[in-house]
């Protein structure tokens, strides 16, 4: 019976100008994001928000179950409260770094979770327990520190193979490395031309977007190439 939706307010502004919750914000600063909880369902819920670390599990980025470092930084207008069927939310969280942050990149999750806003009932002179059921989501929250010069955005190309899968299937992958402060997820937009006939080409090819590569870190992005793609040596 439970259901909710979750929406990010765009705004202006430097790297948090986007539909993400992302802060991009100077030592000192404080910084406002709105987003809107949505009921889906026909009974009255109870919604929750907290701040939980992010961790890395078999290579993967997951909520865990701790409050995160970056918790006390963030404050929201209002939680634990009640959404009424169908009806929506205004959130407005406002985040302040403290003066002795370091600059980089913190990231937490926003956890929004929702349960029965009614947990018992009457029935003939006869009290009955409800046993809540809950449903909860994660959004990925990154709090960038430091100025201008520093929040830069650069990664640079590491390697480009090409391969064959068991199927006989063609394709490339290509590895980066981000270098600077700021996360970043790559698309990689590739075309190849022959470099022994120069009006045989194929593309442009789109991969995939990588994960997002927090400072230092690698990854990488790879697509398929069509059957006709002849053996030979390309530009790519």
């Amino acid at each position: 019976e439970l259901g909710i939706g979750f929406r990010v307010v765009p705004t202006g502004g430097k790297v948090g100008g986007n539909n993400q919750l992302w802060f991009a914000l100077d030592r000192g600063e404080s910084g406002v994001r709105q987003f809107e909880v949505i009921s889906s369902s026909d009974i009255s819920q109870l919604i929750q928000l907290s701040f939980v670390e992010a961790k890395i599990v078999d290579g993967q980025p997951v909520a865990g179950s701790d409050q995160s470092k970056i918790a006390s930084w963030i404050t929201p207008d209002a939680n634990n409260f009640v959404l009424n069927p169908r009806e929506s939310r205004m959130i407005q969280i406002s985040t302040k770094v403290p003066v002795d942050a370091k600059d980089g990149s913190y990231k937490a999750y926003l956890k929004v979770s929702a349960s029965s806003a009614k947990s018992t009932k009457v029935k003939k002179n006869v009290t009955q327990a409800i046993v809540k059921n809950a449903i909860s989501f994660n959004q990925e929250l990154y709090v960038l520190v430091g100025d201008a010069k520093s929040l830069n955005l650069d990664f640079e190309i590491l390697d480009l193979k090409d391969f064959t899968d068991g199927d006989g299937k063609k394709h490339i992958s290509v590895s980066f490395r981000n270098l600077g402060k700021v996360p970043l997820g790559l698309k990689v937009n590739a075309t190849l031309v022959s470099s022994e006939f120069s009006n045989l080409s194929y593309g442009p090819f789109i991969s995939g977007s990588t994960s997002m590569l927090e400072e230092g870190n690698e990854g990488s992005a790879d697509f398929s190439l069509p059957a006709e793609v002849a053996p030979g040596n390309y530009r790519v």
